[in-house]
């Protein structure tokens, strides 16, 4: 695994572990990690040809919204539906994991 990409999953790890959450990843490449806890956030952590780290989460508020105007999840986590995944800080990242909100 790149070292960016697990210094920054240790320190979502440890970060969320000290906060009482637990976060769980899958790496579908050698690149890219796919970052959840049990309450459902999700996000996305890896890194990009130039060698920089990279973090996206799913807005939560953006998916309210898109129930609320009638899109089915089917419409949502297809990506049928804009503005729901954002780019964010690795430590905005680990605020919003456990519990916080982006700046």
């Amino acid at each position: 695994m790149n070292t960016k990409l697990q210094g920054a999953i240790t320190f979502l790890e440890e970060f969320c572990s000290q906060n009482s959450v637990v976060v769980k990843h899958k790496r579908p490449t050698d690149r890219v990690l796919i970052v959840t806890t049990e309450d459902g956030k999700k996000a996305s952590v890896g890194v990009d040809l130039a060698g920089n780290l990279k973090c996206y989460y799913v807005n939560p508020a953006q998916v309210k919204w898109a129930k609320m105007e009638g899109f089915s999840d089917e419409d949502i986590f297809e990506g049928k539906v804009d503005g729901l995944v954002e780019e964010i800080t690795l430590r905005d990242l680990a605020s919003f994991f456990v519990g916080g909100v982006k700046n």
